[in-house]
């Protein structure tokens, strides 16, 4: 698992619609992860610069920028946060948000099985190991 601090792993959900990000942290929250939300890049980067974050999910299109912005602003405070992308557009989209380099994409609505199998592999990738 990553660990940002007191191995605790940080996501930040980044989403203008709010019932998404209620969901969304509500879920990542029962996975055991602390979660903050953000409701645009304004929001996101002041998240990001004020604490230690390991994964960002992020909705493409924001009142105040694209997924794009919340992806550069990432990598220049952690280069090692993993980035997620999920957006309504993902097929029309995605050479747009390939640029990002993302670790992954999802597509709205999410299927929630296998969006946690994928965030679980993304922040945890040697705990199948352990049960081997």
């Amino acid at each position: 698992m990553l660990e940002s601090s007191n191995n605790i792993t940080h996501v930040l959900v980044v989403d203008d619609h709010d019932e998404l990000v209620i969901l969304t942290a509500t879920v990542l929250r029962l996975m055991g992860y602390v979660v903050r939300g953000a409701g645009s890049v304004a929001e996101a980067r002041a998240a990001l610069q004020d604490g230690c974050v390991d994964l960002v999910l992020i909705d493409w299109d924001l009142p105040d920028g694209t997924g794009a912005d919340v992806c550069c602003i990432a990598r220049e405070v952690r280069s090692d946060t993993k980035i997620v992308v999920f957006s309504g557009f993902q097929e029309t989209r995605r050479d747009e948000m390939a640029r990002c380099k993302p670790d992954a994409f999802f597509g709205k609505p999410m299927d929630m099985t296998e969006f946690k199998a994928s965030i679980r592999q993304l922040l945890e990738p040697n705990l199948g190991e352990a049960f081997a």
